[in-house]
């Protein structure tokens, strides 16, 4: 049976082709988040420390910095041990030193592909 006699068809064959082929564009250049833990360095005080950062897909990415915005939820969510558990929950992070906790702020939205200023600077008009 030919496509011409049946409406559609050839358009919905097209449209599946594009689609996995879009697909396979995007599994093939990273474009999906990462299982792999990244290794950042992170000041605390006058010593550093290793810490291991997880990238969140999208969805939760924003779910974590969506209003109300709360770095500690995005800390917690992101900064995991070797394994990839996470190293202190929402309300351990929320009582970090301001300066440790930015630094930890900023290597997130460095793995997460959002940058190293973060939406709470920008609010806060510091660069």
């Amino acid at each position: 049976m030919s496509n011409r006699n049946t409406p559609g068809v050839e358009n919905a064959t097209i449209a599946s082709v594009v689609t996995l082929s879009l697909l396979d564009a995007l599994q093939a250049s990273g474009a999906f988040a990462s299982s792999e833990l990244q290794q950042r360095s992170v000041k605390l005080g006058k010593q550093s420390a290793d810490v291991f950062v997880r990238e969140l897909p999208d969805a939760e990415f924003r779910q974590k910095v969506g209003a109300p915005y709360d770095r500690a939820n995005l800390i917690a969510a992101c900064i995991c041990d070797a394994d990839g558990k996470p190293v202190m929950t929402a309300e351990q992070a929320a009582a970090l030193k301001v300066n440790v906790a930015r630094d930890l702020e900023r290597i997130c939205f460095e793995v997460n592909g959002a940058g190293e200023q973060s939406d709470s600077d920008e609010r806060a008009g510091k660069s």
